[in-house]
């Protein structure tokens, strides 16, 4: 778990992440050794929680309006619309809302 502290707003953001167990290895440009995601947790300093997928290398389909399949323990794999993060970070995606609430639950049962 990650606290990042605002000074200038006085808050504090909370980060906390997995680590996925699968990686791929990928050609040119982005074969600098193996590729995995993180999931990752955002409460935010207003106290709202966002989930978001990121990965070392390689880009996301989310700037534009994509989906991310997501697969979490025992539970079936489910396409998730995800947008944009709002530094225009290619590897980084996080859930519209409808799917913010999914995986959020998805990720109380496990």
């Amino acid at each position: 778990m990650k606290r990042v502290n605002d000074e200038m707003r006085g808050a504090v953001r909370v980060t906390a992440c997995l680590r996925s167990a699968n990686t791929v290895s990928q050609p040119f440009p982005y074969n600098q050794g193996v590729t995995y995601a993180e999931l990752c947790l955002v409460r935010t300093p207003a106290g709202e929680s966002n989930a978001g997928i990121f990965v070392n290398q390689g880009q996301l389909p989310c700037m534009l309006g994509g989906t991310l399949t997501v697969k979490i323990d025992d539970q079936p794999a489910a396409d998730k619309a995800c947008v944009g993060s709002s530094g225009d970070r290619l590897e980084a995606g996080y859930f519209d809302d409808d799917g913010n609430r999914k995986v959020l639950a998805q990720i109380a049962r496990a």
